[in-house]
């Protein structure tokens, strides 16, 4: 199924996210990708997250592939990137715009507000967040949203067909296993709800 790609099969006994660690450090690992079932609810309560886990404790990007992708061929016309204007969202913008630059595509950034009040300023932060001069082939769209971020994540993704949804999201402060049977995040939402792969670069 690799084909012609280099490639190594690494076979360890042990728990899953320690065992990833050590060898996202010994192999210098750029990106890690992982699938996901999607669980929420109880189903989650109790049995935990594995991807969320790895998303918020890896070292290097990750990219999740959620239950609702299709298997095509992957390829980035569309992008979506959103943002509260937290420094954790904002660590994923340099990594958004090389993306874009690589690619081509076309970068659609999202703000999500819950009241009108001074949203002048908060459509100028969002124009802001990719520099003039960034080598992106078209300017990306703008959009404010008076909405829940993960519900206007996915309706936007679905409306736009979007090929990648990129989050900063915030690393573990409490034990990581803990973490993933607790939280109720819009990140886990939107990676086991989306219907492209969903990319997380964690701060």
């Amino acid at each position: 199924m690799l084909g012609s790609i280099s490639h190594e099969m690494i076979l360890e006994k042990g728990e899953v996210w320690p065992t990833i660690d050590e060898i996202i450090h010994d192999k210098k690992i750029d990106l890690l990708i992982a699938g996901t079932h999607g669980r929420s609810g109880l189903s989650k309560a109790i049995i935990g997250s594995v991807a969320e886990q790895i998303m918020r404790n890896a070292r290097c990007p990750v990219l999740t592939i959620g239950p609702n992708v299709p298997a095509t061929q992957l390829r980035f016309n569309r992008v979506l990137y959103a943002t509260d204007f937290s420094v954790e969202s904002l660590s994923a913008v340099p990594f958004t715009i090389y993306l874009c630059k690589r690619s081509g595509a076309q970068l659609t950034l999202l703000h999500c507000y819950k009241t009108r009040e001074a949203i002048d300023a908060m459509q100028e932060t969002l124009r802001e967040v990719i520099p003039l001069g960034t080598g992106l082939n078209s300017l990306p769209e703008c959009l404010l949203k008076a909405a829940h971020h993960r519900n206007a994540i996915l309706g936007l993704a679905h409306q736009q067909e979007a090929n990648l949804i990129v989050l900063g999201v915030r690393r573990a402060k409490w034990h990581s296993k803990l973490a993933t049977h607790l939280t109720d995040s819009t990140t886990y939402h939107v990676i086991s709800q989306a219907e492209c792969p969903v990319l997380t670069i964690c701060n």
